[in-house]
């Protein structure tokens, strides 16, 4: 498993607000999810074993990240509505948090030809989320 850097791209993509706040994930193997609020200030969790963690976005409000195992990252922004980001094939994962309601993966923003990397192989599509994180 591995998931690459990716630059913050921003525009384009319809509905897609623009904001300070950015959560970066990058996936350098299959223990270890690099994480930052800045693209530059790295927080190492591990992703090997069905745990959980808390990412603090831009405040005291977190967004939940579980691991439940190696093909899956399962991310809510309320800590209870689930949504599924594969990291089973070397896609970007891109998550980012621009707005108090906005949550974005990279495989919606790669199907509007908009990523640094582009999989044939993505199925899934997700969508702008608009719960949860205050």
């Amino acid at each position: 498993m591995h998931i690459s850097y990716m630059r913050q791209r921003r525009a384009s993509h319809p509905g897609f607000v623009d904001g300070p706040a950015t959560v970066w994930i990058t996936v350098d193997s299959p223990a270890a999810v690099w994480t930052t609020v800045d693209g530059t200030t790295p927080v190492w969790t591990t992703v090997d074993s069905p745990a959980t963690v808390w990412i603090t976005v831009g405040g005291p409000a977190p967004v939940w990240t579980t691991v439940d195992g190696p093909a899956a990252v399962w991310t809510t922004v309320d800590g209870t509505t689930p949504v599924w980001i594969t990291v089973d094939s070397p896609a970007t994962v891109w998550i980012t948090v621009d707005s108090p309601a906005a949550v974005w993966t990279s495989v919606e923003w790669s199907k509007a030809g908009n990523t640094e990397r582009t999989r044939s192989g993505e199925q899934q599509t997700f969508a702008l989320l608009a719960s949860g994180l205050l």
